[in-house]
């Protein structure tokens, strides 16, 4: 583990500030054992999940919603509780509930672009998110990045700061060995809705004269999140306290650049005059039609010029990679 970036400060001032006001001596979230659920136990969990921290000093006491794991859903269960959006969950009396198994959905995806480029010694992996209506209070995302069939090495994660869904959440990330990296957020207090790109991922790639196979998969990391189910941290979105966790779609695209629908690698009003040549007068298809969708609504059609025009003229939200190929 090599980096953990906390982009928002709000959370620690909270701790800071608020910790002995919105505490509760009877919920079940007291994970730095101290006797108390606050927001306190947020950044103790956060730190264990992804700085290396210390362990809850009891699972059972930290494991807020009761499903026999500790994980990001505790702690957004936490916030929802601390700031009066949940129901208060009884350690000592509630009974446990259904194991955390969390199964995909197909309808949630993250698409990245499935290839590298020839010649370049950097790129700039971005995610992107093709839906604007999910309701995130947090997620954990551990990734494995590959090129052609081996692991990459991982220079840096951002989280762009503008025209993003998730700005508004506490973004965490961890560099490990071998390619392998995980994302995490937390809402503070209550999670936003969009698509688009969420976070940008810089690797040191070879100088290949042709190009390479880019490949992003599930993996598992430390640290554990049992007992009773000594299991490692896996990928789990969460959308709201009491609702079904779920696994994301990765969705490998030939989308290098949203927007860019004439695959010059720039987005300009070139783009939208190619879309309109393509749609009204049977003009060259895109050499990509995920990146021409900029509204990321999976069908090249007019709304994406008419979203590109909004973007270039009007400051616009940020092109989408589509997945109309998937």
């Amino acid at each position: 583990m090599r980096y953990l970036k906390l982009s928002a400060y709000s959370l620690a001032l909270a701790a800071f500030f608020c910790a002995d006001a919105i505490s509760n001596d009877n919920y079940c979230a007291d994970a730095n054992g101290d006797g108390k659920e606050n927001i306190v136990d947020i950044t103790y969990g956060l730190a264990y999940m992804y700085d290396s921290g210390p362990p809850p000093v009891s699972f059972q006491e930290a494991d807020f919603d009761r499903r026999r794991l500790y994980t990001i859903a505790d702690l957004a269960g936490i916030i929802q509780c601390v700031f009066c959006d949940g129901p208060p969950i009884d350690c000592a009396n509630d009974p446990l509930g259904a194991p955390i198994y969390p199964a995909l959905d197909t309808t949630f995806k993250i698409i990245y672009p499935n290839t590298v480029p020839a010649n370049v010694s950097t790129f700039v992996l971005c995610l992107n998110l093709n839906e604007r209506e999910w309701d995130i209070k947090g997620f954990t995302l551990p990734l494995e990045i590959l090129l052609d069939g081996q692991s990459a090495s991982v220079d840096s994660i951002v989280f762009p700061e503008t025209d993003q869904p998730l700005e508004e959440l506490a973004l965490l990330s961890n560099i490990h060995d071998s390619g392998k990296i995980v994302l995490g957020a937390l809402s503070i207090p209550a999670g936003p809705s969009g698509a688009g790109r969420f976070a940008e991922i810089y690797l040191a790639t070879p100088d290949s004269p042709t190009p390479l196979t880019l490949e992003v998969q599930w993996t598992t990391l430390v640290p554990k999140l049992g007992p009773p189910e000594d299991s490692s941290l896996y990928p789990l979105v969460v959308t709201s306290l009491g609702s079904p966790d779920f696994l994301p779609l990765l969705v490998g695209s030939c989308c290098l650049l949203a927007g860019d629908a004439n695959g010059d690698g720039r987005v300009n009003i070139a783009d939208v005059t190619f879309i309109i040549s393509r749609i009204f007068t049977g003009g060259a298809p895109p050499p990509c039609n995920d990146a021409a969708d900029a509204n990321g609504d999976n069908t090249n059609n007019i709304i994406d010029i008419t979203y590109l025009i909004a973007r270039i003229f009007a400051d616009g939200p940020a092109p989408v990679c589509g997945s109309t190929a998937s």
